[in-house]
C-alpha cells in the first residue's frame, strides 16, 4: 500500500495518462464501513508504469478535513482495496506524513493548552519525540507523538500542581467523589492513610468494604475511577457494555467488553482515543462467569480489532463493525444478560 504523500487530484494523477476509466471504475465501487471511499477512475501504474493500475479514490469522510486531507483524494492498487487496505485516513493504520503529523500535534497541543515547538532529533514517524511549551512552566519534551495524540496528558508540572490541590481537598469532598462513581456500597468507610506518594502528598486512603468485610488501601485516583481495592472487587464483573465510537458525532465502530463500573470505563476509553466514545447500552448478567462467556463469544465470533492501537489505545482489540450490533445483543441475551437500567 503506497504512502499517502499527496491528497489532491492534480497531485495523484499521472500527467501523461490523465484520469482514465475502465469497466471496474465505471461501476463506481465503494469501500469502507460506510461506503465512504469511492473509486473515481485510474491513473498510472506500479513498477515504473509496467505493473498494476493505480485507482484514484475519493473519501467523503477525509474530504471534510481540508487542512489534514485536502480534497480527500488518494490512490491505491485494486488488490489492496479488495484486501481492505485503504490508503486514506480511514485506514486501520493511517500512514500520516510528517506534515500531517504536524497538523495533528498542533491541534492536540492546543487542546491541552500548550504550543507545539517542534520534533526532537531525527524524524522517526509516530515514535518521534516532540517539544511542547506551557505558558506557565515553559518547554519540555514529551514521549512519542503517537502517545501524545492518544492521551490527555499535558504539562507535567501543571499535572503535579493539580494533584497537590486535589490531595489537599477536605476529606468530605474527597469521599463524596469516591461515592459519586457509583462503585461503592453506601456503607463503605473511607479514611486517610498515613502513606504518602513520592512527593510527600497524602494520596492514599484506607477503605472498609461491608460487602466482603475487609479493609484495604488504595490510591485516591483509583478510588475516583471507581476501582474497588477490596476482596470482592474481582467478583463484581457482571456488566457487559456496548459503546459507540464516533467521529464528528457519527458512529463509526463498536467497542464491547465488561467492566465493574461502566460509566468510569467509558471515560477511560474516551480519554485514550482519537475519537469520541459514548455508551450505547449495558447488559447485566446473573454471574461473573456468564458475563465472561458472553465477552469471550463476541471475541471468537466477530471480526475484532478494526481500529488500531494508535486510534484507540485502551481497548482497540475489542472494536468491531457497527453492523455487528444485533449480533452482540444476541450473544449477550443468550448468556442471560438483561438490559441494565440504573
Amino acid at each position: 500500500m503506497e504512502r499517502r504523500e499527496r491528497v489532491n487530484l492534480e497531485d495523484v494523477i499521472d500527467h501523461e495518462d490523465g484520469l482514465q476509466q475502465d469497466e471496474w471504475s465505471l461501476s463506481k465501487p465503494t469501500f469502507g464501513e460506510h461506503g465512504q471511499v469511492e473509486v473515481i477512475g485510474w491513473s498510472g501504474r506500479s513498477k515504473g508504469g509496467k505493473g498494476a493500475k493505480y485507482y484514484i479514490l475519493k473519501c467523503s469522510v477525509c474530504s471534510l478535513d481540508k487542512e489534514l486531507s485536502g480534497d480527500g483524494i488518494f490512490r491505491c492498487l485494486k488488490s489492496d482495496l479488495i484486501n481492505g487496505q485503504m490508503s486514506c485516513g480511514c485506514a486501520k493504520n493511517p500512514r500520516w506524513t510528517k506534515e500531517q503529523w504536524t497538523i495533528k500535534v498542533q491541534r492536540k497541543a492546543k487542546e491541552l493548552g500548550c504550543d507545539f515547538i517542534g520534533f526532537v532529533g531525527e524524524w522517526k514517524g509516530h515514535t518521534t519525540k516532540i517539544t511542547l511549551v506551557c505558558p506557565k512552566h515553559g518547554q519540555w519534551n514529551t514521549s512519542t507523538l503517537n502517545r501524545l495524540i492518544n492521551s490527555n496528558q499535558g504539562c507535567p508540572k501543571c499535572k503535579s500542581e493539580k494533584l497537590s490541590e486535589l490531595h489537599s481537598k477536605p476529606d468530605s469532598e474527597m469521599i463524596a467523589s469516591f461515592f459519586a462513581t457509583g462503585a461503592f456500597h453506601q456503607d463503605t468507610k473511607f479514611w486517610r492513610s498515613d502513606r504518602t506518594d513520592n512527593k510527600g502528598r497524602p494520596a492514599y486512603w484506607n477503605v472498609y468494604c461491608p460487602e466482603c468485610n475487609s479493609e484495604s488501601e488504595s490510591f485516591s485516583g483509583n478510588l475516583q475511577k471507581g476501582s474497588r481495592p477490596c476482596l470482592c472487587s474481582n467478583s463484581r464483573q457482571q456488566q457487559a457494555y456496548i459503546n459507540f465510537i464516533k467521529d464528528n458525532e457519527s458512529p463509526i465502530a463498536i467497542k464491547f467488553g465488561i467492566a465493574n463500573v461502566v460509566s468510569t470505563r467509558v471515560k477511560q476509553q474516551d480519554n485514550s482515543s482519537i475519537y469520541t466514545v459514548t455508551n450505547h447500552i449495558v447488559y447485566e448478567f446473573p454471574t461473573k462467569q456468564q458475563c465472561l462467556q458472553a465477552e469471550r463469544e463476541c471475541k471468537q465470533e466477530l471480526p475484532c480489532g478494526i481500529l488500531s492501537k494508535e486510534q484507540m489505545e485502551d481497548g482497540w482489540t475489542e472494536t468491531t463493525y457497527l453492523s455487528n450490533l444485533d449480533k452482540i445483543i444476541e450473544i449477550y441475551t443468550k448468556h442471560n444478560g438483561v438490559i441494565y437500567e440504573p
